[in-house]
């Protein structure tokens, strides 16, 4: 069993959020789609009122690209709003893994899912995300690691247990 002690801040669970909606494709897709028809949608706005195509193919970028700066900020906004620190989304927690699964406990509640119920275990420079849903994941920033070499053997280790079910 490895077992590693981590606190989530606002700022990991924004950083989550980014991952998965630059990472699956669903959330991926859905935001490619409406950031690029935004400025699609002024310049043609802007052409049904006779106005001049460089004009409207100027505004259309520009406004589309400022609607779109917007309503990222405005998804960080929600998003960060969104978890209260004493909910147990945010705080100190424990995850363990061993061969059956993996867990996670904090102060408000616990959790566990065999390794058969995990989809995914991913990660980028800063984190290892154990996914068990689609856009559900257990979030472990890989500064609660002591070491580069603790971070890398337990990816591995949860990547080895996973795998076993994959079979």
């Amino acid at each position: 069993m490895i077992k590693i002690s981590t606190n989530i801040t606002r700022s990991d669970y924004w950083n989550y959020n980014k991952y998965a909606y630059f990472n699956i494709p669903k959330l991926r897709n859905r935001f490619i789609i409406s950031n690029l028809s935004l400025p699609v949608i002024v310049m043609v706005l802007l052409l049904l009122f006779k106005l001049p195509l460089i004009f409207s193919l100027c505004w259309g970028i520009f406004g589309g690209g400022l609607a779109s700066l917007f309503a990222y900020l405005r998804m960080k906004k929600r998003v960060m709003s969104l978890p209260e620190s004493n909910d147990g989304i945010l705080g100190e927690r424990l995850i363990e893994i061993d061969e059956t699964g993996v867990y996670q406990s904090n102060s408000v509640s616990q959790s566990s899912y065999k390794w058969n119920g995990v989809k995914s275990i991913e990660q980028n420079e800063a984190y290892i995300f154990i996914f068990v849903d689609t856009i559900m994941a257990y979030i472990i920033p890989k500064r609660s690691f002591v070491s580069d070499k603790d971070c890398l053997e337990f990816y591995h280790q949860a990547q080895i247990y996973f795998s076993k079910y994959l079979s």
